[in-house]
């Protein structure tokens, strides 16, 4: 990741707003196709081969799916519902 131009002006420090930034051009650069949105994990388990099982819902409806990875990438964020 390259520090951003004013890097000095903002104490070394990184905005949200320049992670962000960082975060989208990632995922269009590496993980285009891979990345899913709009889902609830319910369950992450490895097995005794290594391999990652996580079990998602689309939050659209009630359909479950189990999906296998080699590597998993956790990140936590916060849900924000701006809805009445």
């Amino acid at each position: 990741m390259p520090k951003p131009k004013n890097f000095q002006q903002i104490g070394g420090r990184l905005t949200g707003e320049v992670m962000q930034s960082y975060m989208e051009s990632f995922e269009q650069g590496f993980l285009q196709g891979i990345t899913r949105y709009g889902v609830d994990v319910l369950d992450i388990s490895r097995n005794q081969s290594g391999e990652w099982f996580v079990k998602i819902r689309e939050r659209d409806g009630q359909a479950e799916e189990i999906l296998q990875f080699d590597k998993i990438v956790l990140c936590t964020g916060v849900s924000i519902d701006y809805s009445p």
